[in-house]
């Protein structure tokens, strides 16, 4: 139990430092989360080499010998798990970009989802990244390669950390047309929706948030529901994976 082995720790004044944190989540990293490790859990996972080393050895699982051109030295529970850790990683790094108005990390990002959607079903994803980063890298001038990638981005309230994705704000707004639209009875390309609006969309967005909580003075109260915690479920989780040995060998 993770949780309860750091609280231990706590308690006794025993938190290792950020130093040796920093080591064991690298050491993690390279066993659980990267390329070369799928590959070795795709091999014979009992191999002598510093990779096995760092996995321990579970219970030894039944295998059917009879099917044909099945390496069984192979451990393919752990290796999709990898897979599954290393894709969410480049997810994570995108939505932190993302946050941040960091287009070159995100781009850079988007190169590694190519070849992730390259080996599933999502073709169309392929065909667009494929056009998008070899427009950009080989037939784009510099110029027009920083402009096409800034924007990507927008941050409409001027903070830190709070930018979005251009395409994911088009999205938001359509939805907010839409429901007037729908309340209003009229057509999307009437004069009032065109010229009105449609144009001013964002701040009709805004008038809840600097009227309604800033300007009444609620804004201490928030509009959402808070996300139930999540620690019950992760322990759940934990137990059954340890249960299961499947970060196991």
């Amino acid at each position: 139990d993770i949780f309860a082995y750091f609280s231990n720790l706590a308690e006794h004044g025993q938190l290792p430092p950020l130093e040796e944190l920093e080591w064991a989540a690298q050491k993690l990293h390279r066993a659980y989360s990267t390329t070369r490790a799928l590959h070795r859990a795709l091999g014979d996972v009992h191999h002598p080499s510093i990779w096995s080393q760092s996995i321990p050895e579970g219970s030894a699982w039944p295998r059917d010998t009879s099917s044909p051109g099945i390496d069984h030295g192979a451990d393919y529970v752990l290796a999709c798990s990898i897979s599954f850790m290393r894709d969410t990683l480049i997810s994570c790094k995108a939505a932190y970009a993302t946050a941040e108005g960091d287009v070159g990390r995100l781009f850079e990002t988007m190169k590694h989802m190519l070849f992730t959607f390259a080996g599933s079903t999502h073709s169309k994803y392929v065909t667009y990244l494929l056009e998008f980063i070899t427009t950009l890298e080989l037939e784009d001038t510099s110029s027009l390669r920083d402009t096409t990638l800034r924007s990507l981005l927008v941050n409409l309230t001027g903070e830190a950390g709070s930018f979005t994705a251009v395409d994911f704000l088009q999205e938001h707004l359509n939805r907010l047309l839409e429901a007037i639209v729908e309340r209003k009875g009229v057509e999307y390309g009437a004069d009032y929706i065109c010229t009105v609006i449609s144009r001013n969309l964002h701040h009709f967005a805004c008038i809840k948030t600097e009227f309604g909580r800033d300007g009444v003075g609620l804004s201490q109260r928030s509009g959402r529901h808070k996300t139930p915690h999540q620690r019950p479920e992760i322990r759940i989780l934990l137990a059954e994976y340890q249960a299961q040995q499947l970060h196991y060998r």
